[in-house]
């Protein structure tokens, strides 16, 4: 096609690079994106890209004057680079160079040696990206800080024989010829006292970019309602893309829970490491809000597992709820819109930490024998979103019930 002698020009295009095949996969059932956008929409369609020996699949997205979006797919197979890391300078690489030789190394070239080294002082200055005045530096920093997360937690999990979520010794198993529980001793780790300096500083820069980026999505959004009449194709994507890094820094606060769940605490940080923990889970119910519009009813769940929690969200009718749990209709049910179930599970009971809280429970439940469980956390919502006339008013929609 002739772009030229077209009557839709002009066209903007923008490029994302996707790592793995199932991202694509999932980008294609618009289910998750984890690419990495590389250049956001502009009208030359010349790239220069930089990208890691890899198989890597290149989205082309071309938008014309209406506001049509064409994807263009291409799997790319990029031989593997040959170097000396001694002689790697990262001053004198551009920010796309940078991006792509964190994944070189994490991917590709880990056995190297002083690569790790290279590694982290690249993905320091990634970090200190996040605060650009420029929005697409700082989305690409986002999408590569998410990113590296998932990977390095997909290495973890491919190199161990244990369960991502649940990284111990299976404690008892059944022994079908003699009928009997066979139980083994957990596997016993060396843990670090808690550097509650150093935890408190980094739970409050998760903290600063997660709020940074709520706010920067409810911008758009209200940019994006002054635009009654006419549907801004470019910023309704640029919207979708913070939605999806919003998703992927849940990586942030897997990470966070995961240092404490490692390291000691000690009595005199219990309550301190309690709040923190308070305040990282506030925050995932934070990005929820935020998501929670990209879900279409009785659609897919959306999902996301780390290292050490796992997060679940989904909208369904109350017709669908009832035959799942069989309960009966009743003719509230129709001012009902829908259903929305989230579950928060971190394997990290961080309630232990705090003697006030479980001294609170035993009085509620008038239980002197309560005791919390060891290994795991869960938070769980049940919502009702009501119909506020012949049709959802989105803007205004509020719960009735929560559990």
């Amino acid at each position: 096609m002739n772009r030229q002698q077209t009557e839709d020009q002009p066209y903007n295009d923008e490029i994302k690079g996707g790592l793995y095949f199932d991202d694509f996969e999932e980008f294609k059932n618009k289910s998750s994106d984890n690419s990495l956008l590389y250049y956001s929409f502009q009208q030359s369609n010349n790239f220069v890209l930089y990208l890691p020996s890899t198989e890597i699949n290149i989205i082309c997205q071309i938008i014309d004057q209406r506001g049509s979006i064409t994807n263009i797919q291409k799997s790319l197979n990029i031989s593997k680079k040959q170097v000396t890391f001694n002689n790697l300078n990262i001053d004198q690489l551009t920010f796309l160079q940078k991006i792509s030789w964190i994944f070189e190394i994490l991917i590709i070239q880990n056995d190297k040696q002083n690569c790790t080294q290279l590694k982290d002082e690249i993905y320091n200055y990634i970090q200190q990206q996040v605060t650009s005045d420029v929005q697409s530096e700082k989305l690409l920093a986002y999408q590569t800080i998410n990113l590296y997360k998932k990977v390095s937690i997909k290495q973890a999990n491919s190199n161990s024989t244990r369960r991502l979520l649940e990284q111990k010794y299976q404690n008892q198993c059944y022994n079908n010829e003699t009928s009997l529980f066979i139980i083994t001793n957990q596997e016993v780790t060396q843990k670090n006292s808690i550097n509650i300096s150093s935890l408190t500083e980094s739970s409050q820069k998760v903290q600063s970019q997660i709020v940074d980026l709520i706010q920067l999505r409810i911008n758009l959004e209200n940019q994006n309602s002054q635009s009654n009449l006419i549907v801004d194709s470019q910023l309704v994507m640029m919207i979708k893309t913070v939605t999806q890094i919003l998703i992927g820094s849940v990586h942030l606060i897997d990470e966070q829970y995961l240092i404490i769940s490692q390291n000691e605490t000690s009595p005199q940080y219990y309550e301190e490491v309690m709040k923190i923990s308070e305040t990282l889970i506030q925050l995932i119910e934070n990005i929820t809000i935020q998501i929670s519009d990209n879900l279409q009813v009785n659609g897919q769940v959306l999902s996301f597992y780390g290292a050490i929690l796992s997060l679940q969200l989904q909208k369904i009718t109350k017709s669908v709820y009832n035959a799942q749990f069989q309960i009966q209709y009743d003719y509230l049910d129709n001012l009902i819109a829908f259903i929305q179930k989230s579950q928060l599970k971190v394997s990290f009971n961080y309630y232990n930490l705090s003697q006030s809280y479980r001294t609170m429970l035993q009085i509620y439940l008038n239980r002197s024998d309560f005791e919390n469980d060891q290994n795991y956390f869960v938070k769980s919502f049940l919502t009702n979103y009501l119909y506020t006339g012949s049709q959802i008013n989105q803007l205004q929609l509020q719960y009735i019930l929560q559990n």
